[in-house]
């Protein structure tokens, strides 16, 4: 007995899940993987049926017939009712599995253009952000939290420095030879003491204690790189020359103006708002009522900002609108980074439904490449400048 199925496939347009050949072949080796090592279905003669695009996700439709020479009467997972199963999520991918009627259909002409319109535009994303620099991200492996490095891209991940507590928001120094970064002040059991505020060299790998008992936060380099910025509780500058700090105002999430001269952050409260000073504490104001998590843009125009998805104004706090739809990103490990060209924002996301990953996104919020495949989580990126 045969029967003939239809597998939706979503698949995040430009992301990782489109190969060589494109976003017929990603879904191919999705259903592929699905079939032959997830619930062992009997399938053959897969093919690419229709596609449809909405400008940031592309849904194939494939069919399969389904041989039942094991004496399965459907591929529907044991426990799943007949007709349609759930949407099944696995390797950052979700399709859905239901009946149809027999007959073998083939990929239309709008399916073939959009296939050819979604590779052209995933190759034209990574040959921009292949030269955008580095970011560097936290992750866990194995159970140890590391500092890594990856070109814009997302290839060629590699590692910077391991340890076996947290370590947290990773920095780029303004000659990128450098990264700061928080380390828990006590890895095993009493989490109390909060972090340090340590910098390694991406070179030599030695690691200088900057500044202990510090809030887990971003931190934020001076463009001069001679001081960074970081959080108590209070909004702290430390001067890399003899570590000694001075605390400003009350606030959290410092990010530094390109100019030097102002650091925007936000309000102690959970988007209780974005607010800006001079670099001594004084000409506090506000920009914004709610947010969180605000980043300057190398330009000095624009500032990313949290609200439940990612929103941007201008400097003065004009125009602020949401490009980006987004409530699955990564509360605690959160945080927006710019390209060094100002035209792309990377950020960690839940979105697959699987470990946090990390995402870029134009700054027109058109276009969503999806960064890394991580197999635990990661997050908290940082573009070197």
């Amino acid at each position: 007995m045969k029967r003939l199925m239809t597998f939706n496939f979503l698949c995040l347009m430009i992301i990782g899940c489109i190969p060589l050949g494109g976003p017929e072949n990603a879904a191919r080796a999705a259903f592929t993987k699905w079939a032959d090592e997830i619930y062992k279905v009997p399938y053959q003669n897969v093919q690419v049926s229709a596609l449809e695009n909405d400008g940031t996700f592309a849904t194939v439709k494939i069919t399969a017939e389904y041989r039942a020479d094991n004496g399965l009467s459907s591929p529907i997972p044991v426990g799943q009712p007949q007709g349609i199963a759930p949407t099944i999520p696995h390797t950052n991918q979700e399709f859905a599995l239901m009946p149809t009627a027999r007959g073998m259909a083939t990929a239309t002409a709008k399916a073939q253009a959009i296939i050819a319109e979604a590779t052209a535009t995933g190759a034209a994303n990574i040959s921009k952000l292949q030269a955008l620099g580095m970011i560097a991200f936290f992750s866990t492996r194995n159970w140890t939290f590391g500092i890594y490095a990856m070109n814009a891209d997302g290839s060629e991940v590699r590692s910077l420095y391991s340890a076996p507590g947290r370590t947290l928001f990773p920095a780029w120094s303004p000659d990128n030879r450098s990264v700061a970064f928080l380390s828990e002040v006590h890895p095993y059991g009493d989490r109390s003491g909060g972090f340090h505020l340590d910098i390694l060299g991406v070179e030599n790998k030695t690691v200088r204690r900057l500044v202990d008992n510090v809030s887990m936060d971003s931190i934020s380099w001076s463009p001069d790189g001679k001081r960074i910025a970081f959080s108590t509780g209070k909004i702290c500058v430390v001067m890399l020359s003899n570590a000694e700090f001075q605390c400003l105002v009350e606030g959290k999430s410092p990010s530094w103006s390109p100019d030097g001269q102002q650091i925007i952050f936000a309000d102690s409260q959970y988007m209780g708002g974005i607010l800006v000073m001079d670099i001594n504490g004084g000409n506090v104001r506000r920009l914004a009522e709610i947010g969180g998590n605000p980043v300057w843009s190398p330009d000095g125009k624009q500032i990313a900002y949290d609200k439940g998805g990612i929103w941007l104004m201008n400097s003065d706090g004009t125009n602020a609108r949401k490009i980006f739809d987004d409530q699955t990103l990564s509360g605690t490990f959160l945080a927006f980074t710019w390209s060094p060209d100002s035209e792309w924002i990377a950020f960690g996301s839940l979105r697959d439904h699987d470990n946090v990953q990390i995402f870029a996104i134009d700054a027109q919020g058109k276009n969503l490449v999806k960064l890394t495949n991580l197999p635990s989580d990661g997050g908290m990126p940082s573009w070197s400048h």
